[in-house]
């Protein structure tokens, strides 16, 4: 039985024993590191600030899901100009 609620990198787990094709490209290894350093900075539980580094590796792997998710789906990455994000200020 599955619980009702699980976290990210069980999310990856079950998707990728699903034979997800997103979930399957994904280093779960390198995921569950930078959510390691996610859940010990401000994003998540307020501890400790993300360092250049921590953030820039948290950065590589949200990227390179996403470049996957392009892929999968035949969404060109020059489209995302369309596209505006909110932002809290």
């Amino acid at each position: 039985m599955i619980a009702d609620r699980t976290g990210l990198f069980d999310d990856y787990v079950l998707l990728r024993a699903a034979a997800d094709e997103l979930a399957s490209a994904v280093d779960l290894q390198r995921l569950f590191s930078v959510i390691e350093a996610r859940n010990r900075s401000y994003v998540e539980h307020d501890v400790q600030t993300v360092d250049e580094r921590s953030y820039q590796r948290m950065k590589d792997v949200v990227d390179s899901i996403l470049m996957r998710f392009c892929d999968i789906n035949g969404f060109h990455q020059e489209e995302w100009k369309e596209y505006r994000i909110a932002a809290i200020k």
